[in-house]
């Protein structure tokens, strides 16, 4: 009779499981137009984080002043043309 051999344990690398769960759950911001077009904020590894610059976008189109365009990107956007600030995956 022979024994069954078990197959040999490779260890996990240290923060192996932390690369994982990012890739999982990466969000974008976006700020929608009235066209439907989006225009990319940022991205964030998580929900958490990604609220918190949603948030952080939020204030700081409330901040434009009367007559002032914000600059999302690398383009001026009229101020009546948005719509929202969206959280979404990343696909």
């Amino acid at each position: 009779m022979h024994a069954v051999a078990e197959p040999p344990v490779t260890p996990t690398p240290v923060g192996a499981e932390e690369l994982v769960r990012p890739v999982l759950d990466q969000r974008r911001v976006v700020v929608r137009l009235r066209d439907g077009e989006t225009i990319l904020v940022g991205g964030s590894p998580s929900y958490e984080d990604a609220l918190v610059l949603a948030q952080k976008t939020i204030l700081e189109l409330g901040d434009v002043g009367e007559g002032e365009w914000p600059m999302l990107g690398d383009r001026f956007v009229n101020p009546d043309a948005i719509v929202s600030v969206d959280v979404l995956r990343w696909t």
